[in-house]
């Protein structure tokens, strides 16, 4: 396990192999547990790698909505403030 990630995972990551393993034992990738530590074969590793290609690609940003402005002040307020505001009335 410490071979797969040192050569296939960013060294940006402060515990590449604590990241990885913690993806196994949560089954995000494909392991395979002997004892107390985890092998992984070429074709899990590759199915790993395709995880996280589809995984870090960048989504594009959604548009901010512009609230809409309430039409009265009535509108503005909530059930309870307006339940209130006509018992005054």
């Amino acid at each position: 396990m410490s071979e797969v990630a040192e050569k296939y995972l960013p060294a940006k990551l402060r515990d590449p192999e604590r990241w990885l393993r913690r993806r196994l034992n949560a089954r995000v990738f494909p392991g395979t547990r002997v004892g107390r530590h985890w092998v992984m074969t070429e074709a899990q590793v590759q199915t790993m790698l395709r995880t996280l290609g589809t995984e870090n690609e960048v989504a594009p940003e959604p548009e901010p909505a512009e609230p809409e402005a309430p039409n009265s002040f009535l509108e503005s307020l909530s059930p309870r403030s307006r339940n209130r505001l006509r018992a005054v009335e």
